[in-house]
């Protein structure tokens, strides 16, 4: 299940501030799927501010841990790439 806004949801009228509220709640709780579709928003790429960097690494190390491939996937790249991380191929 991910939890990826979209700008239409067909059963759910709500606006994206209310959609990225939600998100973030979910995140914060420890849905897996949501921590990782809330990192991705928060740092899309590598111009996000180093604040939202950090805090999509601790979330997207989180949902590593618990085994998540899309949570691996997102959490090696970002080893990778982020200007926060410690942009670490080997460890990726």
């Amino acid at each position: 299940m991910s939890w990826t806004l979209r700008r239409s949801a067909p059963n759910a009228p709500i606006t994206e501030a209310v959609a990225r509220a939600r998100l973030a709640q979910a995140a914060q709780a420890g849905l897996i799927a949501a921590q990782i579709d809330y990192a991705q928003m928060i740092a899309p790429d590598a111009r996000a501010p180093a604040t939202s960097q950090v805090e999509a690494g601790r979330m997207l190390l989180a949902a590593a841990e618990h085994g998540d491939p899309r949570g691996q996937y997102y959490y090696a790249r970002w080893l990778r790439d982020s200007p926060a991380g410690p942009r670490n191929p080997t460890a990726a």
